[in-house]
């Protein structure tokens, strides 16, 4: 049975990547979300409570951050479940255009920090 506020569990195998998808980024199974997914992890972290934590966050949960981390989910379930190398391939290219844009939107001064914990 599922308890109020979490989500169920299931295997990885469970799940079907429908493939890439021109459009931006697939869903990630189940019902999660991944700006919630992310405003959690934030809160988990000390970036909330850090010297510029607002800014922090915000980079964090911007939509280059959001993409880049539900294509690199995708990218290892298709690694190790799902064998695709032609999404694998096109999902790191859009990964890796998500990763440069979400540098160069992050204000400079805050580049080390951000990067040190994001990676």
């Amino acid at each position: 049975t599922e308890v109020e506020g979490q989500l169920p569990t299931a295997s990885a195998e469970a799940y079907k990547f429908r493939g890439y998808s021109e459009h931006g980024p697939n869903y990630l199974p189940g019902r999660l979300k991944a700006d919630e997914l992310m405003a959690r992890l934030v809160q988990a972290d000390s970036w909330a409570r850090a010297d510029k934590g607002r800014e922090l966050t915000k980079a964090f949960t911007c939509k280059y951050s959001v993409d880049f981390m539900i294509d690199t989910f995708w990218w290892f379930f298709c690694h190790f479940f799902e064998r695709s190398d032609l999404d694998q391939e096109k999902l790191f290219d859009r990964m890796a255009e998500n990763y440069v844009k979400l540098f160069q939107a992050v204000d400079p001064s805050l580049k080390g920090s951000f990067f040190s914990r994001y990676c």
